[in-house]
């Protein structure tokens, strides 16, 4: 029932595009089968020990009384068990918590460009049909006017590759005038068709020289604009204005450097500083652009009126994506998204499994000891006395679960780091704020235990012994 429910919830989550995805989650006959076939198997297998534990016995140690051996052994069996439950929580609950924490973080990182306002629409024309690079360039030039002629628009562009939605296009690439090198020697550098307009709608500034103008054409100059990583790794101390680049290989025409972008971030949130090389749509054309619009502060929605003026222009084409920028991003947000919430569900199952096991085998550890914990209070022990020794116990068990698990969780957290967004795999706030959590659920897993003891009569304990 549980799995029912939760599968519908989880289907009911959409993905930040207009193209139809139904999520169908629903669990068949064979996953019920196999989880029952699990289950019992489970079931079978843990039973067998303590099972055949009991048909062996032995009959002259228990007629003495003298089982202390014994009862030692499976006790440090369920207390190993306890602990491994404790340390693979603390490691999930660690995971989680730095997804989460990370995802926060997002919000603040420096991205090279201004998300909130835009929008983003996106229509691959080389995946729908016979489309030229000319008869696209058409549609796009269509669409980007009627968009920029919107009372709610400020400006409007085309790029191939935008920013931070896992997607991107590199290649390789030559200083034009330096010593040759070999094809596989060449430095890789991410690469963007954009449109006159571009950089201003994005409002990434340009710190030299000129952004592209509607002068970039056909049969004018090949021309291209850098970033500040690129200018500085292949020209430190120098203008790279006025230098020349090849990509793709030696065949290929130069390029010659017109302006120097600041740095932005362009495939992932996380990444290190990348080289980028942005060459004018016009001049490099293609079947395959977004329309990027920036959107005046305090204006409508725009998505309905950018449907319109595609649909207008061409009835057929299928828009895949119509959305605000930030959602346009959401995207690359996934991966990152996805593993918080499946460590987080999982983390949470194996705290409760965790607590539920202190409890049991500290209820169980207080049974045991009903004579000795009588004594103590008939010898003058205190209340206090007697619920610290068990909660003294639980806390133990849990201090060595939650060691074990953040020495895990060190060693593991460090191969996240490209899904934390420059979080540290060993931010002390996660680890201290999971360390409390575990501790707390641990005391009160163990008070109940530590309460029952307390009440033991003295008395009757010992008759019973």
């Amino acid at each position: 029932l549980l799995t029912y429910y939760a599968t519908k919830l989880i289907a009911s989550y959409q993905v930040p595009f207009d193209v139809p995805l139904v999520l169908d989650f629903a669990p068949d006959m064979r996953a019920l089968v196999f989880s029952l076939v699990v289950a019992f198997l489970t079931g079978m297998i843990f039973g067998l020990a303590p099972a055949l534990q009991i048909t062996k016995p032995d009959l002259n140690t228990t007629l003495k009384g003298d089982s202390l051996a014994s009862a030692s052994t499976r006790s440090r069996l369920r207390s190993t068990f306890v602990v491994a439950q404790v340390a693979g929580s603390a490691l999930l609950l660690v995971g989680a918590g730095l997804f989460a924490r990370g995802l926060a973080r997002a919000r603040s990182v420096d991205l090279g460009f201004e998300p909130a306002g835009l929008h983003a629409l996106s229509s691959e024309l080389g995946l729908q049909g016979n489309y030229t690079d000319a008869e696209a360039a058409y549609l796009y030039g269509a669409i980007t006017e009627r968009a920029s002629a919107l009372p709610q628009v400020e400006s409007a562009g085309l790029i191939d590759a935008p920013p931070v939605t896992l997607g991107g296009t590199s290649t390789r690439y030559a200083v034009v005038g330096r010593e040759p090198v070999d094809e596989e020697d060449r430095l890789i550098t991410e690469t963007a068709r954009i449109s006159a307009g571009l950089l201003e709608t994005m409002r990434m500034p340009v710190v030299q020289g000129r952004a592209f103008t509607q002068a970039d054409r056909e049969n004018t100059p090949l021309i291209a604009i850098v970033n500040e990583h690129f200018a500085q790794r292949e020209w430190p101390g120098e203008t790279a204005l006025g230098k020349r680049v090849q990509l793709h290989s030696a065949e290929e025409p130069a390029l010659e450097i017109v302006g120097v972008v600041r740095n932005a971030r362009y495939r992932s949130l996380s990444e290190e500083q990348r080289s980028m090389v942005y060459v004018p749509y016009e001049q490099h054309k293609t079947t395959d652009m977004v329309v990027v619009v920036r959107v005046r502060p305090g204006a409508e929605d725009i998505a309905p009126a950018m449907r319109h003026i595609v649909y207008d222009i061409e009835p057929n084409l299928l828009v895949d994506a119509n959305t605000s920028y930030e959602n346009f991003m959401g995207i690359a947000m996934l991966p990152s998204r996805a593993a918080a919430i499946v460590t987080a569900v999982f983390g949470i199952l194996g705290l409760g499994m965790a607590s539920l096991g202190l409890y049991g085998i500290l209820a169980y550890m207080v049974g045991q000891r009903t004579r000795e914990i009588g004594i103590r209070m008939a010898l003058g022990a205190e209340e206090r006395t007697v619920r610290g020794m068990v909660l003294g116990d639980g806390a133990k068990l849990a201090g060595i679960g939650l060691t074990i698990g953040f020495v895990i969780a060190l060693a593991v957290t460090r191969l996240l780091r490209g899904l934390l967004h420059g979080l540290s795999p060993t931010d002390p706030v996660t680890f201290g704020g999971i360390a409390l959590i575990l501790t707390a659920v641990a005391l009160i897993a163990s008070y109940i235990p530590a309460r029952r003891a307390t009440r033991t009569d003295p008395i009757e304990a010992l008759r019973v012994e």
